[in-house]
């Protein structure tokens, strides 16, 4: 600014620069991971994950089309994500081995970009005080679009998490 005062994010600057960060996060632990094994469910012994990497990624565009697109900005989730993502990776759907049930790596891949861009798109159109909006959302801790906004990057987090722990079991690095 030109008086030096330092610049004040508004709610809306903070969500974004957080869909941002989290994507980059879930980028770098998908540009080394082998996309040839998207969709083994990895086993050690008797154990199972019981997921593979291609479901969580579809899950976190499928939710991301929900929480923001649809649940915040009030866009239509599918302009992005159709009613198939949500049978595929919709809450309480089971991951299965079986590739063909699915989307192709490419397209669950670049469903992240699309759905993130719509988001970064919409997001900026919004007033500040449409984030004090009450959203209803399944686990009952989530009051207004503003915290579904900070949700949808924890969300995301978390399946990260878990293909981190799919990574592993295949024998990936932790690190790479």
């Amino acid at each position: 600014m030109a008086d030096g005062a330092a610049s004040v994010m508004n709610r809306i600057d903070i969500a974004i620069e957080q869909l941002r960060q989290t994507r980059r996060y879930t980028r770098m632990v998908l540009d080394h991971t082998d996309r040839d094994r998207w969709f083994e469910i990895a086993e050690v012994g008797p154990v199972s994950c019981g997921s593979h990497i291609a479901w969580q990624v579809g899950h976190i565009a499928w939710a991301q089309s929900v929480h923001v697109l649809k649940g915040v900005c009030a866009l239509d989730g599918e302009l992005t994500i159709t009613p198939r993502w949500a049978q595929c990776f919709g809450k309480g759907t089971t991951p299965s081995a079986d590739a063909t049930r699915y989307p192709a790596v490419a397209e669950l891949d670049a469903a992240l970009d699309l759905v993130l861009d719509a988001a970064l798109g919409a997001l900026p159109t919004l007033p500040d005080a449409a984030l004090d909006e009450p959203v209803i959302h399944p686990t009952g801790l989530i009051p207004d679009k503003f915290a579904l906004l900070l949700f949808n990057t924890r969300h995301e987090m978390l399946h990260v998490g878990q293909i981190g722990l799919i990574r592993r079991r295949l024998g990936a690095d932790p690190y790479r």
